[in-house]
């Protein structure tokens, strides 16, 4: 289990940190520990993780990919089933980015807002941010920059409230000319100040 738990973090941080490859190969390792791990959060975890990590890959998703992205999400709405409040956002992300890898921008952002609210409303922060960040990032592709702010400004904000520092500094510096822009919200938002 401890194993299981280091590779687990690896992926997790990796793939927040958008460096896929290093999230692919943990979470692979995670997928070879996983059946010595006890029937806990670290399994639905790395249905998720696994999952976010594969649909995030380059855009040809082999079959085997695509077969273990549905068994993961199969595998989440069964514990969504069993407990919607604690499972409903993160299937919501899963079905987003699906929409998203399938050319479905519209559905997509409709269950990245449907996760958002969900998870907003259980306090579960970091699912805040990611759905939050993929959205703007959906709209950046889209060319839609205006309605990318709010989910850009609130992604920044969730992961300064997750305290994922590395995280806020990697989308100030990602998206500074857009921010520099955004005066509105910025000068009350706990990220924008030096630390």
């Amino acid at each position: 289990t401890t194993r299981f738990c280091v590779f687990f973090a690896l992926a997790l941080h990796a793939y927040i940190m958008k460096d896929l490859d290093d999230a692919a190969r943990a979470s692979s390792k995670c997928g070879e520990l996983l059946s010595a791990v006890p029937a806990t959060m670290l399994q639905w975890g790395q249905n998720l993780f696994e999952s976010l990590i594969l649909l995030a890959q380059p855009p040809e998703l082999e079959q085997e990919q695509k077969s273990r992205v549905e068994e993961n999400l199969a595998r989440l709405k069964t514990y969504a089933a069993a407990s919607p409040e604690s499972f409903r956002s993160r299937c919501l992300l899963v079905e987003g980015e699906l929409a998203r890898r399938e050319g479905n921008p519209l559905l997509a952002l409709e269950r990245y807002d449907a996760a958002i609210e969900h998870a907003e409303s259980k306090g579960y922060v970091h699912e805040v941010a990611i759905a939050s960040e993929r959205a703007a990032e959906l709209l950046l592709e889209l060319g839609r920059k205006k309605s990318a702010g709010p989910y850009l400004l609130d992604a920044l904000d969730a992961y300064a409230r997750w305290e994922a520092r590395a995280k806020v500094a990697q989308l100030r510096e990602e998206h500074a000319e857009f921010l520099a822009s955004s005066s509105t919200r910025r000068a009350s938002l706990p990220w924008t100040h030096e630390e």
